[in-house]
């Protein structure tokens, strides 16, 4: 059962990655600064990081998260995050089966303390600091939070000012570092 609720989660959370990941390319996001920044940080092109981060999701999506390697969730964990909570906040994340525990370690990995901080925090919203995983106790822990209080919603900011540009540079620098796990030749 456990396997089932974190498949539905990735399908769920790779369909609005490629979604924001179509958005950005077709949107004002992508600028030659953004191009030209993660270039002197990493040899990876802006092209061949993005196209990494859709096969992950692609991988993820057909064969579950756990299939991914620990380098590989912490790529597509905070990517696919900020694009849930940056449509809607904590409260759409967490009406998927979503891991704050595992996006926290993902965003800290990549250099994102205080969204990492924000994620682990936003558990706290719930009684004893968890989600329950049951869908009755789920449902009604869900319905009971305040989403629209200044304490989540500071949560929801800390999030949204990460930008696009500044998590694809250190994912770019991320996937340099462990390139073995992205199979990236270097040169």
């Amino acid at each position: 059962m456990r396997l089932r609720h974190t498949q539905i989660c990735v399908v769920d959370t790779a369909r609005r990655s490629w979604r924001i990941l179509a958005d950005m390319r077709s949107s004002s996001l992508r600028t030659t600064d953004r191009s030209d920044s993660i270039k002197h940080m990493t040899h990876l092109s802006l092209e061949r990081v993005e196209r990494i981060i859709e096969e992950l999701g692609v991988k993820a999506d057909e064969w579950g998260i756990d299939v991914l390697t620990a380098e590989q969730k912490n790529v597509l964990l905070p990517w696919s995050a900020r694009g849930i909570i940056g449509n809607g906040g904590f409260k759409y994340y967490y009406e998927g089966n979503q891991d704050p525990l595992a996006t926290a370690r993902a965003f800290r990995a990549l250099g994102f303390e205080d969204v990492a901080t924000a994620c682990e925090r936003s558990l706290f919203v719930f009684p004893l600091g968890r989600m329950p995983l049951g869908e009755p106790g789920r449902f009604e822990a869900f319905k009971a939070v305040d989403w629209d209080s200044n304490s989540v919603r500071e949560l929801d900011r800390t999030v949204w000012r990460l930008k696009w540009d500044d998590l694809l540079a250190s994912i770019g620098v991320y996937m340099s570092r462990h390139s073995a796990a992205f199979r990236i030749a270097r040169g």
